[in-house]
């Protein structure tokens, strides 16, 4: 089997994001394993490549250096929802599937993407919201629990 070294795809975070109805969609991929820094970093919704003029609010920063893309919505909305995929220029492997007899090597194209299913909701989810984590939530719970334990043995 021969092959190309080819630049995989990450897209840092949760695998689904859950957003709130207005807030921004921040996503950021970084391209992996890259032999050179990638031309671009193609993002998609559902498969289909994004096109920023379409909706409008929708900014794309690429870092070729640092081998990351990031992908911001603006004031997103339902319609937002969706799988957002990204691919580095560069990514895909060249790999032999078969050898015909009369000495043809037939190639196919893999491309290695990353993919996120973001939600935008309307109601206040708010430990399913992006700027949410379940370390600060965790880290108020014992900051509370230790607050009480220090009233309470404090008073006797």
């Amino acid at each position: 089997m021969m092959g190309i070294p080819v630049s995989k795809a990450k897209i840092l975070g949760n695998p689904e994001l859950f957003i709130k109805s207005g807030s921004d969609i921040n996503l950021t991929c970084v391209a992996i394993q890259a032999p050179a820094p990638p031309s671009f970093i193609y993002w998609y919704k559902d498969g289909r490549l994004i096109n920023y003029s379409q909706r409008g609010g929708i900014n794309v920063l690429t870092e070729r250096q640092t081998r990351t893309s990031k992908l911001v919505i603006a004031r997103a909305t339902p319609a937002d929802s969706g799988n957002y995929t990204c691919s580095p220029s560069n990514s895909g492997e060249f790999i032999d599937l078969y050898y015909r007899s009369d000495g043809v090597i037939p190639w196919s194209w893999l491309p290695d993407q990353a993919s996120v299913v973001v939600h935008v909701i309307k109601s206040e989810h708010r430990a399913a919201m992006q700027h949410e984590t379940s370390a600060s939530s965790s880290s108020h719970s014992w900051s509370l629990f230790i607050l009480l334990a220090i009233l309470i043995f404090g008073i006797r």
